[in-house]
């Protein structure tokens, strides 16, 4: 009789309340999607500012930046700035991210063999898109 009761019980808390269910309150949290305020490519980064920001470089600038600004974070997460010549990925960096805004950058070191067009995908912690900057790599008119 003591199991009886038990199942009778369980039964009666497990039944879903009129006007709701299950799956409905496992999908009440819609994704939080973060914002890209601004994405540039620079030839330096000071005090969390890009310096001489542009879409043409030369080879030999030796490093480029890609400076950030992340806002609508919840929490905390990462960010990934991927930089790519053509459609080859050439390098992945990870960047921390908190609420409820950051600014951030990476960069990646220039070789005189590197000229054509680039781009950085900056993307969620999934992997989304949030935000493409295109640049690109010309030949250097002064080297000898």
């Amino acid at each position: 009789m003591r199991y009886l009761w038990t199942g009778v019980l369980l039964t009666m808390f497990l039944l879903p309340v009129e006007g709701q269910s299950l799956s409905a309150s496992a999908h009440a949290r819609e994704p939080i999607i973060l914002e890209v305020g601004s994405a540039e490519v620079c030839i330096f980064v000071d005090r969390l500012k890009p310096v001489e920001p542009g879409r043409r470089f030369p080879a030999g600038v030796g490093k480029l930046y890609c400076f950030s600004r992340i806002s609508n974070i919840q929490e905390a997460t990462e960010v990934s700035h991927v930089w790519y010549r053509g459609t080859e990925p050439r390098l992945r960096i990870a960047l921390a991210v908190k609420p409820p805004s950051w600014r951030t950058y990476s960069w990646k070191h220039i070789q005189p063999a590197d000229v054509g067009e680039w781009r950085v995908d900056i993307c969620d912690a999934a992997g989304n898109v949030l935000k493409t900057v295109a640049f690109e790599v010309i030949a250097d008119i002064s080297a000898p």
